[in-house]
């Protein structure tokens, strides 16, 4: 396992961290399907076994499920584990979420996070989503004030456009931007990605392997297969056609070129988001210890730039196929980021 400095922030992050948002069994409008606690838990400990040092959650995982495995499992480990979780969105009704980033609100919210996960301080801690946009200011506010109580490490921010983060009010004590990078997903690639490099932030990518689509995987029978009730089948627009059969296409054509350099797809997948200048560690969830065991067989692969360029080649036809079709992927990207801002990621 690799390591690399997160930014401002004093802390050394492994290059993959563990993501748990899986781990919401099928608590909340937003979840996975089914999902054994017994074997999270064994997740979690065999990644810490092997290298991977940071764990990422978020109390609207599961209703806080996700954040209670973690604390359970975190028992039966002795050494110091870095745990990423947020605030900003709060159970409502119907098991659904509602933005909230009031002070009072995130001050609730972090302590029954630091409760669930059995811990005295969470090192990154961010705003989740910026949907409530007239509290933007009151919630950054509220962070460096957990951070000065020593509640949390590391204030941070996710899913901010360029935007929000030049109007961020205090920058210099910003540690960290988290937000989506995949080689379905690129939108970041061009804009928050090199403000983060400018500013001198770190920037966390998730969902590197686009919700299992980049696992290698991805076909009409493994769609199938997908629970009833997980949020990708019922909510998303990349799993539904025709969308999905041009993304079948177009993970296939990677597929290709990732076997050329020895590569499964889903290592292939994550060397591209990692490699990303300005890319400080990526964010891959699991919800079996096969599963884990194929991200722990992680091997970086310093890409050829005519890896890159083909790479580039293969991603302008799969828009072009998405244009012919009628379909826009900003639009699809943007009704995804709706979709996920109400609950996850």
């Amino acid at each position: 396992m690799k390591y690399s400095p997160l930014k401002k922030s004093g802390l050394t992050l492994s290059k993959i961290g563990l993501g748990t948002w899986a781990f919401s069994g099928e608590k909340g409008a937003y979840h996975w399907g089914p999902q054994d606690s017994s074997v999270a838990k064994q997740i979690i400990l065999r990644s810490l076994e092997n290298g991977i040092n940071w764990i990422d959650t978020a109390p609207s995982y599961g209703l806080g499920n996700s954040e209670q495995i973690i604390g359970e499992a975190l028992r039966d480990w002795s050494e110091e584990v870095i745990i990423s979780s947020k605030c900003g969105l709060i159970p409502d009704r119907d098991n659904s979420l509602k933005p909230s980033l009031l002070k009072e609100s995130i001050f609730k919210e972090v302590e029954q996070s630091l409760l669930r996960l059995g811990v005295d301080t969470i090192h990154l801690y961010q705003i989740h989503w910026p949907r409530d946009t007239s509290h933007l200011d009151e919630a950054w506010e509220s962070l460096l004030l957990l951070k000065d109580q020593g509640k949390i490490l590391c204030p941070g921010v996710s899913n901010y456009s360029t935007k929000q983060l030049n109007k961020n009010t205090s920058k210099k004590q910003l540690s960290f931007l988290q937000s989506p990078l995949s080689l379905i997903s690129q939108d970041t690639l061009n804009s928050q990605l090199p403000w983060c490099r400018k500013e001198n932030i770190g920037f966390l990518a998730y969902s590197p392997l686009q919700n299992g689509l980049l696992s290698g995987f991805a076909s009409n029978e493994w769609r199938s297969r997908i629970h009833e009730t997980d949020w990708r089948k019922l909510k998303s627009n990349w799993f539904q056609d025709p969308i999905f059969q041009h993304v079948i296409n177009y993970t296939h054509s990677l597929k290709l070129i990732a076997q050329e350099l020895g590569l499964s797809l889903s290592e292939f997948a994550l060397n591209w988001a990692i490699q990303q200048k300005g890319v400080t560690a990526a964010i891959v969830g699991c919800r079996s210890l096969q599963q884990l065991d194929a991200h722990l067989s992680y091997k970086s692969v310093t890409f050829a730039t005519n890896t890159i360029r083909e790479v580039e080649e293969k991603f302008r036809n799969f828009k072009a196929e998405l244009h012919t079709s009628k379909i826009e992927l900003k639009k699809v990207q943007e009704s995804s980021k709706v979709c996920n801002s109400q609950s996850l990621a």
